[in-house]
């Protein structure tokens, strides 16, 4: 859960240099179709004298580890803008802005090519409030014209996804959705609009299918007894394994070593406050398998 506040004095959050990782779903209708997948910051690259943050795509759903190079982006801390190039509706060598926190409500906010927004409109912000998530009060950007469920949040990015701001939209039925943003491996934000980090729609040819290795499982879920069975097949293989447990607001609630060959694990949690959780398996510090878990 997170909580809205009217606008007061705080520090500016900035955006994330590293160890990154925003968690987002594209839903197609006529006909339905879904595609859940992660962009990660990792490494960086200098072009002429600026140093940019390195974006990555990875598909969530298809069984492959193949990474594609997505685009940069680098923060301009005391302008309170952040900057993208490389990314695929952007020319050659071009770089735009992909998000400006300085502006104030009634502001217009110049993005991508020539100012204009992914649709020719330019970005007004009809009014700026605030959440507190990952611990820390974030400021929350409203556009007018813009549904009230895509904004803007200080530090994170558009709740329409991490390139949302300048990501041309096709023509039909197609939502974007930033569902989980991840910060040094911890939690900071689950969209409300969401329950799981990796939301899915099974069609009637999944639903006999065997769950991939990197699938990680909750049973029960909800659980009414405090106790929950967490299995993940390729647990027990990964290197240094480990797994954590975080509470929406981003809080490391639990966290154990996953033994060699382990494939499961139980949790006990009768002692937690009822709400959703978010169980990772991590390797070597990067996550590997992510479920939802609900406690009543």
């Amino acid at each position: 859960m997170l909580f809205g506040f009217g606008m007061s004095a705080q520090n500016y959050v900035p955006f994330p240099a590293a160890d990154a990782e925003w968690n987002e779903v594209l839903h197609i209708g006529q006909p339905t179709s879904q595609t859940n997948y992660t962009y990660t910051m990792q490494g960086d690259t200098v072009i002429g004298s600026m140093v940019y943050q390195n974006i990555y795509y990875q598909d969530t759903v298809l069984p492959t580890d193949a990474r594609y190079y997505a685009g940069s982006i680098r923060h301009d801390a005391l302008a309170k803008k952040v900057y993208a190039r490389n990314y695929e509706s952007l020319p050659d060598n071009a770089e735009v802005v992909l998000y400006d926190f300085s502006k104030s409500a009634g502001d217009t906010v110049f993005v991508g090519e020539a100012g204009l927004g992914p649709d020719g409109a330019y970005y007004i912000i009809d009014h700026i409030d605030s959440i507190l998530t990952g611990n820390q009060y974030r400021k929350t950007f409203y556009f007018s014209g813009i549904d009230s469920d895509n904004y803007w949040i200080e530090g994170i990015g558009s709740t329409g996804g991490l390139f949302a701001p300048i990501r041309p939209t096709p023509t039909g039925f197609y939502w974007w959705y930033n569902t989980c943003f991840w910060q040094e491996s911890e939690l900071i934000f689950m969209n409300p609009l969401f329950n799981d980090c990796f939301p899915n729609l099974v069609r009637i040819d999944e639903a006999t299918a065997k769950p991939q290795s990197n699938t990680l499982t909750a049973s029960p879920n909800p659980t009414l007894t405090g106790d929950i069975l967490l299995e993940m097949e390729a647990m027990g293989s990964l290197l240094n394994a480990e797994l954590k447990v975080f509470d929406i607001y981003g809080k490391q609630i639990h966290h154990e070593t996953v033994a060699p060959h382990q494939e499961a694990t139980r949790l006990d949690t009768s002692r937690w406050p009822a709400g959703i959780y978010i169980a990772a398996v991590y390797s070597n510090g990067q996550p590997k398998g992510k479920c939802k878990l609900v406690v009543k």
